[in-house]
């Protein structure tokens, strides 16, 4: 039988690693801290720094583990000081060409990754000249930011296990209700037809006549379910911030900003997983993770809106900020060499070194920092 440190020593090895980290003290007691509150056991913690930049949870023979995976809170730490000093285009542009580049090591494609590292090299950050004024805010947004995708995981363990009564038949109809509000004001846009021919597919396989059979077939459809359960986790992580942070309006600013990271992130894999990235088409529809994680934005707003909390206009305006970086996305697009430009590389154009030596030159290219 394979250990359980093989296994994890494997989870860790397809992800990508960057580097080694070791643990933190200060994950550590926030973890130990959301446990508390869950009443819950404390997972194990497996603290990574790969280009899959994101943080899981999962039971390994029956004992919860947590992945913790730092090159998430660098590419937060980089979004945030874009944002608080002002979104400059050019230092969008510079995250941008990280992220596409980053990407492309994991998908085994250098020679795409080699030309982004150039375009990256190019160029500088210019909030770099002044964000030590803004230092101590930007480090509590992340802070926050943490707090709430630790909670958000340790929310899945939670449901999992047979200590949980699982999600609350209240917030099922909550989320009932904010889909039909949220349909409501798409239908204002377009027709009920359109509506029905462009948004099924995300969750349904068959098309729906009417909005009451639509309506009928989501809420018992499994990608409906996991949906909720995301929202859901969501949810408990918000609930854990504001129960140890102060200031609720910057806790929820810091959640919106980092959900509408990941949208980014989500947004560039989409795109390259469904073979749309390089066809210079900023049009085509979301992929389903795309518009399930725009989703679950707007429920969570409406979750904040209904218990009332504090002043949530400027996390609104947060959140609308993602259009004005769907744009600048789409722009970035149209500038990417077509598919037969790109298919004038071969692998022989690369620089004369062995691939294990040209992927750890490209990462070190694109690593920007370390957080802890």
């Amino acid at each position: 039988m394979i250990s359980v440190e093989e296994i994890i020593a494997r989870k860790i090895s397809d992800r990508c690693c960057r580097r080694q980290f070791k643990e933190s003290k200060q994950v550590n007691l926030i973890v130990q801290e959301c446990c508390e509150d869950l009443q819950m056991p404390v997972p194990q913690i497996v603290y990574c720094e790969t280009l899959t930049r994101s943080f899981s949870a999962f039971y390994l023979r029956n004992q919860p583990y947590i992945i913790y995976d730092s090159c998430l809170m660098e590419a937060l730490y980089i979004y945030d000081c874009i944002i608080m000093s002002g979104n400059n285009e050019q230092d969008m542009e510079k995250l941008f060409f990280k992220l596409i580049g980053e990407e492309l090591i994991l998908r085994d494609d250098l020679p795409r990754s080699l030309y982004f590292s150039g375009k990256y090299r190019r160029l500088d950050y210019s909030f770099e000249k002044t964000h030590n004024k803004m230092e101590q805010e930007i480090g509590q947004m992340l802070s926050a930011q943490n707090y709430f995708l630790i909670g958000h995981e340790l929310g899945h363990l939670y449901l999992d296990k047979s200590f949980s009564d699982g999600i609350p038949e209240g917030y099922w109809n909550f989320t009932k209700v904010c889909m039909c509000v949220l349909t409501e004001r798409l239908i204002g846009d377009c027709s009920l037809e359109d509506f029905i021919k462009t948004r099924y597919g995300y969750f349904l396989d068959i098309c729906p006549k009417t909005l009451d059979e639509y309506y009928e077939l989501v809420w018992k459809s499994n990608r409906y379910k996991h949906f909720v359960d995301e929202c859901y986790c969501d949810f408990q992580g918000l609930k854990l911030l504001l129960e140890h942070y102060k200031q609720s309006e910057n806790s929820i600013r810091a959640i919106s900003a980092a959900l509408n990271y990941l949208i980014l992130q989500e947004a560039i894999r989409s795109d390259m997983a469904d073979q749309k990235f390089f066809f210079g088409d900023a049009t085509h529809n979301a992929s389903k993770s795309m518009y399930f994680s725009v989703l679950r934005i707007e429920i969570l707003l409406l979750t904040i809106q209904y218990n009332r909390i504090s002043n949530i206009e400027q996390a609104f305006k947060e959140i609308g900020n993602r259009s004005a970086l769907s744009r600048q996305w789409a722009k970035l697009v149209e500038k990417i060499p077509s598919e037969e430009s790109f298919s004038l590389v071969f692998e022989k154009d690369l620089p004369n070194m062995d691939s294990k030596k040209l992927i750890d030159t490209l990462i070190a290219t694109f690593y920007y920092a370390h957080i802890d």
